[in-house]
């Protein structure tokens, strides 16, 4: 009998060519488009539904360690490998995934972390997700090539920051000449920094 969940996959990935899901997180740091685990969630979720997918993750490793930033902080880092189990509920044919994700977190977080990018990542491949649907306007902007820039003399004061109540400080007075789409970005350079260790 054939086994019903290639054809569930399939049928998903059809979906999500329609859709895609764009890079329209921002890194401020580093200067690169990313996309978030909820922008995943966002629109796999009702996708598999509509496909009768079901997604049961299970941890097979799972190590961390302790690391210490150029700045004498601690973080620490977690690797872990990640089975999922995609079954189709009408026949209840099952086809299993594994992969592995990483992160740092200076505080209890980074196990959450490792899971969401082992999740984001696997799924990206398994259904080939595009950054742009077919049902999108080939004429129009995408969110990734209008994303705003912060300006080089915000990077220069907020890099010199010894510790995140600094750093709030900075990023306090430039919220008063930032527009509303630049304030995404300078969230993102906040808890980057966050993440790094600055206490």
């Amino acid at each position: 009998m054939e086994k019903k969940i290639y054809k569930a996959i399939l049928d998903t990935m059809s979906d999500l060519v329609k859709v895609g899901i764009s890079k329209d997180r921002r890194n401020a740091q580093q200067g690169y488009n990313f996309r978030g685990i909820d922008d995943m969630y966002n629109v796999v979720s009702p996708i598999l539904v509509k496909n009768k997918i079901v997604i049961l993750p299970e941890v097979i490793e799972w190590k961390q360690t302790e690391r210490t930033t150029k700045s004498g902080n601690g973080l620490i880092y977690t690797a872990i490998k990640v089975s999922y189990h995609l079954i189709c509920t009408e026949d209840n044919s099952e086809h299993i995934i594994t992969t592995y994700g990483e992160a740092m977190d200076s505080a209890d977080k980074s196990t959450n972390k490792a899971m969401s990018a082992a999740y984001k990542y696997a799924f990206i491949q398994v259904f080939c997700i595009p950054t742009k649907g077919e049902d999108n306007d080939a004429d129009s902007t995408t969110a990734e090539e209008s994303l705003p820039q912060l300006p080089k003399e915000f990077y220069h004061e907020a890099d010199q920051a010894k510790s995140l109540i600094e750093l709030q400080a900075v990023c306090v007075e430039w919220k008063k000449h930032l527009s509303q789409a630049q304030l995404s970005a300078l969230r993102d350079y906040y808890h980057k920094r966050e993440q790094e260790g600055l206490k």
